[in-house]
C-alpha cells in the first residue's frame, strides 16, 4: 500500500514540477548556458522523491570535502537500483547524466531530462555508445561535469559488475579528474526494478572518494586505470 501511494506521489510531483522546469528553461536559457539553475531545481525535485521514499531509512553522505565546486569532473559510481538516480543528486554540484534512452520516455520526468540536455544511450548499440562518448567529451570540454555508471547496468547482488572502458576513455581524452562515488545498500530497498514487493526500511549511503587527478589518469593506460578503479570498488563493496 505504501508503494502505491508513493507512486501516486511521484506522479503528482512530476505533474507540478515539469511546468516549473519548462518555465525555468525558457527564462534562463539565454544567460545560463550550462543549465545550472535548472539542474538545481531538478536536484530538489529528485531529493524530494528520495527523502519521501518509504523504504529508505537514514540517508547519509560522506566525503563532500573531496569535491571542489570549481572543478569539472567525470563522476562515476556503482549502480544498484532505480534509487541510485535520486542518490546521485545528493552531490552538491551540477552535472549531466548519461542515461539509457528508455528513461527519456517517462512523461514529465523524461521530458525534464531532455530539458537538462542529458546524454542518452541505447545499450548494446555500438553507434549509440560512440555518440555518447563524443557528447560526454563535448560536455566536459565546455565545463559541464558528467555522471555515468561504468558498469552500464544495475548489479543484481550489491556487488560491483565489470566496468566498461568508455568512462576511462572519456577521462583520458578530456584530461579531467575522475570523481568516484560509492552507493551502498539501495538494492535492499527496491528489489532491483520491482517496487511492488518491498519490505523493511534500509539505511542508504553515498560516499564520495578523493578524485583521481588528471596527471594520474594521463600516466596510466586505459585498461590499467580501469582495473585500478575497479579493484577500489570491489574492495569497498566486497566483490572480490
Amino acid at each position: 500500500m505504501k508503494t502505491f501511494f508513493y507512486l501516486l506521489w511521484v506522479i503528482l510531483i512530476a505533474l507540478i514540477s515539469f511546468p516549473i522546469a519548462l518555465l525555468i528553461k525558457i527564462t534562463t536559457s539565454l544567460f545560463d548556458k550550462k543549465g545550472k539553475i535548472l539542474h538545481f531545481f531538478t536536484r530538489y525535485w529528485a531529493l524530494l522523491y528520495l527523502y519521501t521514499f518509504p523504504y529508505a531509512g537514514n540517508i547519509t553522505v560522506k566525503g563532500k570535502e573531496n569535491i571542489n565546486p570549481k572543478t569539472t569532473y567525470l563522476i562515476i559510481s556503482n549502480h544498484l537500483s532505480l534509487l541510485d538516480i535520486m542518490m546521485g543528486y545528493l552531490l552538491p554540484i551540477p552535472f549531466k547524466w548519461v542515461s539509457k534512452i528508455e528513461m527519456a520516455m517517462i512523461p514529465c520526468i523524461g521530458w525534464n531530462m531532455f530539458l537538462n540536455n542529458y546524454i542518452f544511450i541505447k545499450r548494446g548499440n555500438s553507434k549509440s555508445i560512440k555518440t555518447m562518448i563524443a557528447k560526454c567529451i563535448n560536455k566536459i570540454n565546455t565545463g559541464s561535469s558528467v555522471y555515468l555508471f561504468p558498469e552500464g547496468t544495475r548489479s543484481k547482488n550489491g556487488k560491483t559488475g565489470n566496468f566498461k572502458s568508455g568512462a576511462f576513455l572519456i577521462a583520458k581524452q578530456t584530461n579531467c579528474a575522475i570523481l568516484p562515488v560509492i552507493i551502498r545498500d539501495t538494492h535492499k530497498t527496491t528489489h532491483g526494478s520491482n517496487w511492488f514487493s518491498l519490505s523493511n526500511r534500509v539505511d542508504v549511503k553515498l560516499e564520495i572518494l578523493p578524485p583521481i587527478a588528471p596527471n594520474t589518469i594521463k600516466a596510466e593506460k586505459t585498461k590499467t586505470l580501469l582495473k585500478t578503479i575497479q579493484k577500489q570498488y570491489d574492495l569497498a563493496l566486497g566483490s572480490c
